[in-house]
């Protein structure tokens, strides 16, 4: 029988629950609806890869959201962020650009494959936290975007890149420039959701279902083809 073991960062938004071989990763903020990103959260999140990094026994790690929305995007609310908006534009941006930047490369190169289990939204930030797992499930319906060009703002963290490497320069365009979203339907051809789970089934259970598929492999073979595949990209 799998022993079954919780961790929880220090502010309480990430958990990581490990059975057997797979770890699922749940990072939530529950007084915000569409589970956005903050400089804490993003810390917690490269803090759960890199924990995540010093697990040999550990093959295949799911990343989720919460059950209404994976994650809408960086929370330009949050006190903290307006606190230091009002205080420095510049400070703002290098530390958004700066945590940002080391939670979406510490998930991507963390050694277990991962799959990120998407419900709702995955919208700019979010969508590059996806982007940077392994693989992608979604729930029919689920959201892809970048809202960011009606904001007045350029998506960061190597969004673009990762996007054009994923789903091709013309989508990544429409995407982009048009603002254009994606259902997981649409996203699946274009190779941006992996597998759909209908509407009764929860993103996270169709998840789970290709994570012990993915852990009944050879687990060596598992993280040096990743790396390999990374090194190549």
């Amino acid at each position: 029988m799998s022993i079954v073991s919780t961790y929880r960062s220090s502010t309480g938004a990430v958990t990581i629950t490990t059975e057997g071989a797979i770890a699922t990763v749940r990072f939530e903020r529950p007084d915000r609806r569409v589970n956005p990103l903050s400089p804490g959260l993003l810390h917690d999140l490269a803090d759960a890869a890199r924990h995540l990094a010093r697990r040999p026994d550990i093959s295949v790690a799911i990343l989720t959201g919460s059950d209404i929305a994976f994650c809408g995007g960086f929370d330009l609310k949050d006190d903290g962020v307006a606190a230091l908006a009002e205080a420095s534009d510049e400070a703002l941006a290098e530390l958004v650009a700066r945590a940002g930047g080391e939670a979406v490369e510490a998930w991507t190169s963390t050694p277990p494959v991962t799959i990120a289990a998407v419900e709702g939204y995955a919208l700019g930030g979010g969508l590059v936290m996806a982007l940077s797992c392994d693989f992608r499930v979604a729930r029919s319906g689920a959201l892809f975007g970048l809202p960011e060009i009606d904001r007045g703002i350029t998506p960061g963290w190597g969004c673009l890149p990762r996007l054009v490497a994923t789903i091709g320069l013309q989508p990544a365009r429409r995407m982009a420039i048009l603002g254009e979203r994606l259902t997981a339907e649409q996203a699946a051809p274009l190779g941006l959701v992996d597998r759909i789970a209908d509407g009764a089934t929860p993103a996270l259970d169709l998840a789970r279902a290709m994570a012990a598929e993915l852990a009944a492999k050879p687990a060596t073979p598992l993280r040096m083809n990743k790396r390999m595949l990374n090194a190549s990209a």
